[in-house]
């Protein structure tokens, strides 16, 4: 390999390998943004589950007001779930095999 492929091969590993990452971090972040859904809800359920109620549900059946923040069902979407956790194992085997790459290339 010349010198100018192998830089040319740097610069692509280095730079696909930081929009992966980056990549990953978006997806780990919305995956904790659901686990605090999650644990909120249940939380609610084991305590109150009276006080647990979902947007377009009425606010106030009988006089009584749920003491809780609404939540969204489509945050409950259990495929929803399942294909975001696939596609943080296939990023994490990405970003693996990126950084294989960017090992025999001396980074």
């Amino acid at each position: 390999m010349t010198e100018e492929g192998r830089d040319a091969a740097i610069g692509r590993v280095l730079r696909e390998r930081k929009e992966v990452e980056s990549h990953l971090a978006v997806l780990k972040s919305a995956a904790h943004k659901m686990s605090q859904s999650l644990a909120q809800l249940a939380q609610i359920l084991d305590r109150n589950p009276e006080d647990a109620w979902f947007y377009g549900q009425s606010a106030n059946i009988k006089g009584y007001a749920p003491r809780s923040p609404s939540f969204n069902t489509a945050d409950f979407n259990i495929q929803r779930v399942a294909d975001l956790t696939s596609e943080i194992r296939e990023t994490r085997e990405a970003l693996d095999r990126l950084n294989s790459e960017a090992s025999k290339l001396g980074f």
